[in-house]
């Protein structure tokens, strides 16, 4: 029998997602009890056209046929009023009672703030990549269903203030669930926090689709960085071009797989530097099921695909 989100009652859910991956995680929430009724919210940014396209890919393949989408605002300001109209609306169509809400990243304070006004729901944080580890380890437990770090200078105490109001301390210990890849990795027996085992991504593998595995092709899973200045480009593109020899003597070819996000300039360059650059408009977890040679090595330097690919 698989496991249910909630005793046995009955209740619908409000599936939140961004990125292809929430897709994927929602989905197989979802499968494990269909009968159950759901609104899928998608929270987009009109300017990323690459990744919005992505998203409705994996929504075609996944068979969702319903979903609003709810654009944001770069400015922080109006995204905040925005937000605030729209848990309005949300609020005035659903009620806590039986509801269960996905929520899609652990720092975000609107998604937090939800808690503030859905009382009676209950709330499953599901992956968003690697950073659901670094939060459940850093916060989750210890006990903080909030990134407390976050609240306590003046910009935080602000803005502790604007979302959850009076509610924070009760907010910071109120428990919220988890249902994720890295939940072995938790090594947790709470049957509140449920492992995402991927199972009905896996179904979509055909015995017809099976691929042949090329030994001497590596792909190397691109990361941000540079973008998110963990590291000056420059060293990025050292890094890359050291990587790349050290494939060419072991006598393999080396294909760098770039994110959504991937600034078209670091593209260029990687490819400049004799390095080939090949995008998916799939998350590579459903992109890799209609190559016919898949590589025989997966390198990154620690992407979520090191756990979902294999």
């Amino acid at each position: 029998m698989e496991p249910t989100l909630k005793g046995n009652e009955p209740m619908s859910y409000i599936f939140f997602a961004a990125t292809p991956f929430h897709l994927i995680c929602i989905n197989e929430i979802h499968k494990r009890d269909p009968s159950k009724k759901f609104e899928l919210i998608l929270t987009l940014y009109k300017q990323n056209n690459f990744a919005n396209k992505q998203i409705y890919k994996t929504l075609e393949i996944l068979g969702f046929e319903k979903y609003t989408v709810w654009y944001l605002s770069i400015n922080p300001i109006l995204n905040y009023f925005k937000n605030l109209l729209f848990t309005y609306k949300l609020f005035n169509r659903s009620h806590s009672k039986n509801l269960t809400i996905t929520m899609i990243d652990f720092r975000n304070s609107f998604m937090h703030s939800l808690r503030r006004f859905f009382k009676g729901a209950k709330f499953i944080l599901i992956d968003d990549g690697f950073q659901t580890y670094f939060s459940y380890k850093k916060y989750i437990n210890n006990g903080y269903y909030l990134t407390r770090d976050r609240y306590l200078n003046l910009n935080g105490i602000i803005l502790r203030w604007v979302y959850f109001g009076r509610q924070y301390k009760y907010l910071l210990r109120k428990k919220i669930d988890i249902f994720s890849i890295y939940v072995n990795d938790f090594s947790l027996i709470d049957k509140d926090y449920l492992h995402n085992d991927l199972r009905h991504l896996k179904k979509l593998i055909s015995a017809n689709s099976l691929p042949n595995w090329d030994t001497n092709k590596v792909f190397f899973i691109g990361t941000k960085l540079s973008e998110r200045g963990a590291m000056s480009l420059d060293d990025e593109l050292f890094c890359m071009e050291w990587l790349n020899s050290y494939w060419k003597s072991k006598g393999k070819t080396m294909t760098y797989i770039a994110k959504r996000s991937s600034s078209k300039e670091k593209l260029m360059l990687i490819s400049k530097i004799g390095i080939n650059v090949l995008r998916f408009d799939l998350p590579l977890e459903i992109g890799l099921m209609h190559e016919k040679v898949l590589p025989g090595f997966v390198c990154s330097t620690g992407s979520t695909l090191l756990k979902t690919l294999p």
